[in-house]
Parts: structure tokens; C-alpha cells; sequence
């Protein structure tokens, strides 16, 4: 007897299965309803977690607006830059003394 290779797999095919798992309709039909009660609670379990697309967005905006909270004073872009090329005139008048730095100098 040739065997099918969909049958190796698991998948459904036309060859003869000898011993199959359930001997009768009856007992399909309990295997599944069985199986269906499963995946209804499952999906009742999480009903209460369903959100919708607003509320899904709103959760999003919270979580940013709580990641953006420092404790301590934030500085602007121009303080910042500021603040770096402080630290470059520092970095460089240590390196290469009180020379100018550039084609004009």
C-alpha cells in the first residue's frame, strides 16, 4: 500500500487511514464541541480586554506623555547647542592654546 505524503504531514488526503483517533461521528462531534468550549472561554477570558481604535490610541499618547516626563528642567534646542559649542571653545582653547581656529582668523 502506497502512503501519502499529506498523511505523513498531518494534512488531509484520500488514502485509508486505518485506526483513526475518533472511531465515530458521535465522538468527532464531541472532540470539537469540546474543543470549541475551550476557545470560547479563552475568548471570553479576554473580553474584557477588547479596546477600541480611540481607546487604543489614547493608551498610546498616556504612555508617551508619561515617557516625555522628566523630574528635573528640560532645555531647549538653542540651549543645548549653546551649551555645545561652549563645550568646543573649552575642548579646543585646552588642545591648541588661545590660537584662532579658521580661514578668517
Amino acid at each position: 500500500m502506497v502512503e501519502e505524503p499529506k498523511a505523513a504531514v498531518g494534512e488531509p488526503g484520500l488514502s485509508f487511514v486505518r485506526k483513526p483517533e475518533p472511531n465515530c461521528y458521535s465522538q468527532l462531534e464531541e472532540k470539537r464541541r469540546v474543543q470549541n468550549l475551550a476557545d470560547l472561554k479563552a475568548l471570553e477570558h479576554n473580553f474584557e480586554k477588547v479596546q477600541n481604535a480611540e481607546q487604543r490610541l489614547n493608551a498610546r499618547e498616556m504612555c508617551h506623555l508619561r515617557m516625555q516626563q522628566k523630574d528635573g528642567t528640560t532645555r531647549t534646542r538653542t540651549e543645548i547647542q549653546q551649551r555645545r559649542r561652549k563645550e568646543m571653545v573649552e575642548e579646543n582653547t585646552q588642545k591648541f592654546g588661545s590660537q584662532t581656529i579658521g580661514i578668517h582668523g
